[in-house]
């Protein structure tokens, strides 16, 4: 499976990744959160390829400004997204459990309910090829901004990315992943695993690539908002909030009010 990114918003610090799957058998692609027109448009023209299926993981404009243009150009492109969702465009409303098959990449995914970020939250799981779309839920080393849900709705949803196989690759919608690390770094001084990850990241930055993706393995060696059971990110929290954190949900509280 062939997946690409077309980044946008870099100039202004949005740091946007949207996703492309190639198909298998012939010009057409699946999009996920295509939140910048221009881009997206720029993008297929340069490949020539066309949409076959638009995903939409929540409602927030840069991740569906782009949707209305590519419904310009074919009316009948199907739009994947949560069944919750105020934005309008939605063909296929999906909830928990849902799967959606899509032909040009024979690929199933099922629909994983994560709200926290936004209520209408939800990434897309592909078993078989071991890959998951979170959208705003999760970043590389980092969480999506507290928007609309609770701490408590936000960290059972992440318990959820957090529970796929450990090889599972998660794709994200923004690249923070050096900043996030900078911040984990802070958290726990003595993890080995963030600071190399820290050195990857940043060949990667001075190859002028971004860094999109990562596993669900990684994410748990690195990332301080999943590490909210280990003893030094409670103690560098109980230390900046000030006193006595009780349960990994009042840690994980702390770190996202922190960060």
């Amino acid at each position: 499976m062939k997946i690409s990114s077309i980044p946008a918003g870099f100039d202004t610090g949005m740091n946007n990744l949207m996703w492309v799957i190639n198909s298998i058998n012939d010009h057409s692609v699946t999009i996920i959160d295509p939140g910048y027109t221009k881009p997206v448009l720029e993008y297929l023209e340069a490949n020539a390829l066309t949409v076959k299926n638009i995903l939409i993981t929540h409602h927030h404009f840069d991740h569906t400004d782009g949707v209305e243009a590519l419904l310009e150009i074919d009316s009948s492109i199907p739009v994947y997204g949560p069944e919750n969702s105020p934005f309008k465009l939605i063909t296929h409303p999906l909830t928990e459990d849902d799967t959606i098959f899509l032909e040009n990449i024979n690929a199933t995914f099922k629909v994983i309910e994560v709200p926290g970020h936004t209520m209408d939250h939800i990434s897309f799981y592909c078993e078989e090829h071991n890959i998951c779309f979170v959208g705003d839920t999760v970043f590389g080393a980092g969480a999506g901004a507290l928007f609309e849900g609770t701490a408590d709705i936000f960290w059972s949803s992440i318990q959820k990315i957090i529970n796929l196989p450990p090889q599972t690759s998660l794709y994200y919608g923004h690249d923070y992943t050096l900043e996030n690390l900078t911040f984990a770094c802070t958290i726990e001084k003595q993890n080995n695993a963030i600071k190399q990850r820290i050195q990857h990241c940043k060949k990667i930055r001075q190859n002028k690539d971004f860094n999109g993706y990562s596993t669900v393995e990684l994410e748990c060696q690195t990332n301080p908002f999943w590490r909210c059971h280990i003893e030094e990110v409670k103690m560098s929290c109980e230390q900046y909030a000030g006193k006595a954190l009780n349960s990994t949900l009042e840690v994980f509280t702390v770190i996202r009010g922190w960060r």
